[in-house]
């Protein structure tokens, strides 16, 4: 028998800008972010940094990420106004696991900028 596993986050790209925004979504076990932990590997160190712990965000950089709920019942992290340094790794963790289970699933976030030059 195969374990179960989480649902999501998958692997995004987008565009920098101040209207720009990425959605990642992680389905545990309970369908919500009950027992959901969203982090991220924080460079330059490589050390995980917890963003939320159920829905509550611990660190939501300038109030630019969240986490909610979707209609279909997963746990949503939102990072609005996308910037460079929004780039990395996140993973989503549930904490009610089993036996069979594989609680915790990783995504990239890649963030291009436009480059721009003056011609006169």
């Amino acid at each position: 028998m195969s374990a179960v596993r989480i649902d999501g986050p998958d692997n995004v790209g987008a565009l920098a800008g101040s209207n720009s925004s990425i959605q990642m979504k992680c389905k545990g076990r309970y369908r919500s972010c009950q027992g959901i932990i969203w982090s991220r590997v924080e460079p330059p160190t490589d050390s995980p940094a917890v963003l939320s712990v159920n829905s509550a965000m611990l660190k939501s950089y300038d109030g630019r990420y969240s986490v909610d709920v979707s209609a279909d019942g997963a746990c949503v992290l939102n990072i609005d106004g996308l910037q460079l340094s929004d780039a990395g790794t996140f993973t989503c963790l549930d904490l009610i696991t089993g036996a069979d289970y594989q609680p915790k699933m990783t995504a990239t976030v890649t963030v291009s900028g436009i480059l721009c030059y003056d011609l006169m």
